[in-house]
């Protein structure tokens, strides 16, 4: 990071194009110093008008690396409320999935990847809709991600809620034979301008690898919309979740205002 030069936040974007995927890389620093504030804005990739945002600090050069699945094609009216690339603070790596792609790294980060056998059976938290879109900002350390989704459903929150009530551990069994115990348990929901909201913390574990998650979700319902973010630890420790939250109140924020006007 010593070796590139300081730019302002409109200074610098690279676009490059390889085997169908869209790779943007955005230089971005501050030159004040530290404790200021940057609103976050929209991003000038056609991701729409965005409503009343929280002020996130940042105070420290960043790039970020945003890889598009095949240039938003799919779901374009769930991109245009996504909340935006610009309104990550950090260094993190960003990428985007819709459809299946997103479907996959949902289940992957629930513990219950394709092919997996779950038990109970019917467990299987929060599983996606076929049109739904991911938003992820991974550590560069690998050590923790945020996710955001945003999909459109019929299911009240309600029933997640109840299904998280009757499923509080669960066992996934991949082809290979290794067993990942899942956990999750209910929180006071987040006060968010939605028509309901949700919050719980899920630990998924792997005993044979001895690898785990400590995971944060917070969901919420704006209409048939459903916004929903995933703060993961990897390593030792829990999510940042003042930063999830203040990510997720924007997130649900842009949804309401791009739905209600």
């Amino acid at each position: 990071m010593s070796s590139i030069p300081r730019f302002t936040r409109s200074g610098l974007r690279f676009v490059s194009a390889a085997a169908g995927v869209t790779l943007i890389v955005s230089v971005v620093s501050l030159t004040a110093g530290a404790g200021a504030a940057a609103q976050p804005n929209p991003s000038n990739n056609g991701e729409g008008t965005v409503g009343t945002s929280v002020e996130v600090p940042l105070n420290t050069d960043r790039i970020q690396f945003v890889q598009l699945d095949d240039e938003h094609p799919a779901a374009p009216e769930l991109w245009a409320l996504m909340l935006p690339v610009s309104a990550f603070p950090d260094p993190y790596v960003m990428s985007d999935r819709s459809g299946p792609a997103a479907q996959r790294v949902l289940a992957s980060l629930a513990g219950v990847p394709r092919g997996t056998l779950l038990t109970p059976q019917n467990c299987m938290v929060g599983e996606p809709a076929e049109s739904v879109i991911v938003r992820t900002a991974t550590a560069y350390d690998g050590g923790s991600s945020l996710s955001f989704t945003l999909s459109k459903t019929d299911e009240p929150l309600s029933a997640v809620e109840d299904l998280l009530a009757e499923c509080r551990f669960a066992k996934a069994v991949d082809p290979s034979g290794s067993v990942t115990d899942i956990s999750t348990k209910l929180l006071p929901p987040p006060p968010v301008n939605g028509d309901d909201a949700l919050a719980y913390s899920r630990t998924v574990s792997r005993a044979d690898v001895g690898t785990s998650s400590t995971q944060l979700i917070l969901a919420a319902q704006v209409e048939d919309y459903r916004i929903m973010a995933i703060g993961a630890q990897f390593a030792d420790g829990d999510p940042d979740s003042t930063l999830l939250h203040v990510l997720f109140m924007n997130a649900v924020e842009r949804v309401r205002s791009g739905v209600t006007g």
